[in-house]
């Protein structure tokens, strides 16, 4: 709880100022997953979250033009239990990223997706709200979404200079598909 009233309180103005004129489209967005969700451990190349966001991060630092930013935002089923921040400040420190690296907590996914260039998720459903907004989408596991058309599929270091944007048609026949099969009505 205390938590989340410290963050509500230091991240006050950040949501307004990343999805401002001079920012927006000017960031990528990293949505983590809950620390111990199996989509990453056993459908993913990654042990945990901290290996994948220590991936994304040199990535980012190697191939990401240095007028972009990179956001990492914390599941919110995840407060309780995990903690990023000096792993994501150590290796902002260690990488030369600082100033370029933000990591927040309670700010409103949807707003934040319509504003980012481009997400990476290693699977998670946040993927698919992405190509519900048109945003692209990079995907690092593995994700019933990640096909030609819909994610970028040329991998992590030429997403950060050339996302490929989703084929809304294709999106909206996946969608539909996955509705009819899946779902309970």
């Amino acid at each position: 709880g205390w938590r989340k009233l410290r963050y509500a309180w230091s991240e006050r103005e950040v949501q307004a100022r990343l999805c401002s004129p001079g920012l927006s489209r000017k960031w990528f967005l990293f949505p983590l997953q809950v620390h111990n969700d199996a989509q990453v451990t056993e459908h993913s190349p990654f042990g945990g979250m901290p290996e994948a966001i220590r991936d994304v991060m040199i990535s980012f630092a190697e191939h990401a033009p240095s007028n972009l930013g990179l956001v990492l935002k914390h599941h919110p089923m995840d407060r309780a239990y995990s903690d990023h921040s000096e792993l994501i400040r150590g290796l902002a420190r260690e990488l030369d990223l600082e100033g370029r690296v933000h990591y927040v907590h309670d700010l409103h996914l949807p707003t934040l997706l319509k504003h980012a260039r481009g997400v990476v998720t290693v699977n998670s459903t946040a993927g698919l709200q992405s190509l519900h907004h048109g945003t692209p989408v990079c995907v690092l596991g593995d994700a019933i979404y990640d096909m030609a058309g819909l994610t970028h599929q040329l991998g992590l270091e030429s997403f950060w200079t050339a996302p490929a944007e989703p084929d809304r048609g294709l999106y909206d026949r996946f969608k539909a598909e996955v509705v009819r099969r899946c779902q309970v009505n």
